[in-house]
C-alpha cells in the first residue's frame, strides 16, 4: 500500500470517504431514532384517566313519603319499584333521604292535613311530607298527584288557631292548605310503567326543583377534588374522618356551603392542613403536597434520583454529540490505496491511527466505532432526559427511563456496526 501525497487525490478521497461514512450515519440514524421513538410510545403512553376515588360525607336529613294507592300497582309499576324510584330522586337531587309512612295513616286521618301532619311528626320529625296518589281510571290507566307539606308550618298553625271558635279545626285546614301545602301537582294520566317512571322525574325536575330550590334543598351540595402523590393518606373534614385518598384524583361529595377545615395526614403523622371555600353546585380543587408515607422511606430520596437521571441524560447526549463530531472530523489529509480494496468504507474506531500506513500496518483497525458510539449516547441521554421530564411524578424513580435508553443506545450500536463495511487493510 502506497501513501498518495497528491491534495488533489487527497480531497477526493476525503469526500468520498465522508460521503460513504455520511450515509451510513443516516441510515444508522434513522433506524435508531425510529426504534427508539417506538420504545419510547409502548413504554411511556399517555397515562389514561383514572376514575377518580369517591368519599361521600353527605348528612341528609328524612323526609317521609306515602304512596297512597287503593292496588297493588299504578300503570303497572309496583309500590316497592316506585317508592325506589323515589327514593333515587330525592338521593339524586336533594339532601333529602326517604323515611317512608304506612299509607294507612291517610284512611286514619280521613284526608285531614292537620292529622296528617301531627302523625309525620311523631314519627322520626321530618319536616316534609311526599305523598303521592294514585286513583284509578277504568281498568288500564291510573290518575297521579303529589303533594308536599310542610309538618312545621302545618303543627305552627294548629297551635295558633283560635280554639274559642267552634270551627277552629276547620279553620286550622283551610290556613294549611294555604300556607303549609307547598306543592299540589296536576292530575295526570298514566297507563305505562315507563310513562309512570316518566312522570316522576318530571315531577321532581318541574315541580319539586322549584319548591325546594329557594329553601336551600335541591341540589345543595359543593364538591372537592383532591390531588395526591399518595394513596392512603387519612381526610378529615371539620374534624370528621371521612375516609384515605386514592394516588390521583379522589372527590370529596356532600360538603355544604361554606367554610371548611381540611386535614389531610400520613401514618406516621406528617399532615397537611388547609381551609377550604365550598360552593353550592361548584367543585373546588386542592392539591396535596408530598407527605412521607411513613414506611421508613423518604420521600425526598427518591424525589432527588429524577433530576440525577434528568441531568445525565443531557451529559451523556452532549457528550456523544462532541464525540460523533470528532470522530466525522478525525480523518485528516492522510489516505491509503490499494491495488485490490472493498468498496465499502468502514467507522472510524479507537484504534485509529493515521501513521500505520508508514510501517505496513492496518491504519483503522478493529475496536470500538466512534460514531456509533457517539450516536448511541445521544439516543440514551435523550431518552433519560426527555422521558425524566415528560412521565412520571417527583416521587418515582424513573427505571423505565433508564432501561429504554439503555436499550435504545444498545440497539443504535449494533444497528451500525451490522451496517459497518469491510475494513480494507494496508499493505506494503
Amino acid at each position: 500500500m502506497n501513501a498518495l501525497g497528491s491534495p488533489v487525490v487527497h480531497v477526493i478521497a476525503r469526500a468520498f470517504l465522508g460521503h460513504t461514512l455520511s450515509l451510513c450515519l443516516s441510515v444508522g440514524m434513522s433506524m435508531s431514532m425510529s426504534v427508539g421513538a417506538g420504545l419510547s410510545i409502548f413504554l411511556f403512553p399517555k397515562p389514561a384517566r383514572a376514575a377518580s376515588k369517591i368519599l361521600r360525607i353527605e348528612d341528609r336529613t328524612p323526609i317521609a313519603f306515602i304512596l297512597n294507592s287503593p292496588g297493588r300497582t299504578i300503570a303497572t309499576a309496583t309500590h316497592s319499584e316506585i317508592i325506589r324510584k323515589v327514593a333515587d330522586l330525592f338521593l339524586a337531587h336533594t339532601d333529602f333521604f326517604v323515611h317512608q309512612l304506612d299509607s294507612a295513616i291517610v284512611g286514619e286521618c280521613l284526608g285531614r292535613l292537620s292529622c296528617l301532619a301531627q302523625k309525620a311528626r311523631a314519627e322520626n320529625h321530618p319536616r316534609y311530607v311526599l305523598m303521592l296518589t294514585s286513583l284509578p281510571i277504568g281498568t288500564d290507566r291510573d290518575r297521579v298527584t303529589a303533594l308536599l307539606l310542610d309538618t312545621e308550618k302545618a303543627v305552627k298553625l294548629i297551635e295558633d288557631a283560635d280554639r274559642s271558635r267552634p270551627s277552629w279545626k276547620d279553620d286550622a285546614e283551610v290556613s294549611i292548605g294555604d300556607e303549609a301545602v307547598l306543592l299540589l301537582t296536576p292530575r295526570r294520566n298514566v297507563d305505562r310503567h315507563d310513562a309512570l317512571m316518566r312522570l316522576l322525574e318530571q315531577i321532581f325536575d318541574d315541580n319539586l326543583s322549584a319548591t325546594l330550590e329557594p329553601l336551600g334543598h335541591w341540589e345543595p351540595y359543593g364538591q372537592v377534588v383532591v390531588q395526591s402523590s399518595r394513596e392512603g393518606l387519612e381526610v378529615i373534614v371539620d374534624g370528621t374522618s371521612v375516609g384515605t385518598l386514592a394516588a390521583g384524583a379522589t372527590e370529596i361529595l356532600g360538603l355544604r356551603p361554606g367554610s371548611h377545615r381540611l386535614n389531610v395526614r400520613s401514618p406516621s403523622g406528617d399532615q397537611f392542613e388547609q381551609t377550604i371555600r365550598v360552593r353550592r353546585g361548584a367543585t373546588t380543587a386542592l392539591d396535596v403536597p408530598i407527605l412521607d408515607a411513613g414506611a421508613g422511606e423518604d420521600p425526598s430520596e427518591r424525589a432527588f434520583a429524577r433530576p440525577v437521571v434528568f441531568w445525565s441524560g443531557l451529559v451523556l447526549a452532549a457528550s456523544g454529540a462532541a464525540v460523533l463530531t470528532a470522530s466525522i472530523l478525525r480523518p485528516d489529509d492522510t489516505v491509503t490505496s490499494c491495488f485490490e480494496c472493498s468498496a465499502s468504507s468502514t467507522f472510524i474506531t479507537t484504534n485509529y491511527d493515521k501513521e500505520a500506513y508508514t510501517h505496513g500496518d492496518v491504519v483503522n483497525p478493529p475496536g470500538l466505532m466512534l460514531a456509533p458510539l457517539g450516536l448511541s449516547m445521544i439516543i440514551s441521554g435523550s431518552a433519560w432526559a426527555v422521558g425524566t421530564a415528560a412521565w412520571g411524578d417527583d416521587t418515582d424513580v424513573p427505571w423505565i427511563q433508564l432501561g429504554t435508553g439503555l436499550a435504545a443506545g444498545i440497539l443504535t450500536y449494533g444497528v451500525a456496526a451490522a451496517l459497518n463495511g469491510t475494513r480494507p487493510e494496508s499493505r506494503p
